[in-house]
Order: structure tokens, then sequence, then C-alpha cells
């Protein structure tokens, strides 16, 4: 693994694959632990069980539902 702390160490490769899907890496328990800690500041529990139902969703559409009653809403960027 190289790490971005020296970026001419990607001048030896010919590629570099970023991963978004799962499909090399299993990054979802990962995810997860983000959005709860993000969301848990402002009194928004994110159980492991409520993020699996999203699972495909798209991220803005996620934290919509975790937000959705509360009075806020994500921002479209």
């Amino acid at each position: 693994m190289v790490g971005l702390a020296d970026p001419e160490e990607f001048t030896r490769y010919g590629a570099v694959l970023f991963d978004c899907d799962g499909t090399l890496a299993d990054t979802h328990p990962a995810h997860h632990l983000a959005l709860a800690a993000t969301l848990e500041p402002f009194g928004v529990t994110v159980s492991r069980e409520w993020y699996e139902g999203y699972t495909g969703t798209s991220t803005p559409e996620t934290i919509g539902a975790a937000l959705d009653g509360r009075g806020c809403a994500p921002t479209a960027s």
C-alpha cells in the first residue's frame, strides 16, 4: 500500500485503483462508523441495522433519511 505522505511513490505505477463500492475492500462498516460518529453530536443515532437498510443508497439520501423529522436536511451540492 502506498501512502499519500510521499506522492512521488505514485510515479512508479501505471495505474491507481479506487474502490468505492466494496468490490476490493469491505468499507461498509467504516462508513457506518463515520456516519454514526458525525451525526451523534446532533442527537442522531445511526444503528448498524438501520444503516444496512440504506445499502446502495447515495450518501446524501442516507443522511437525509437520518435527519428526517429533525427540521434539518443536508444541502445539495
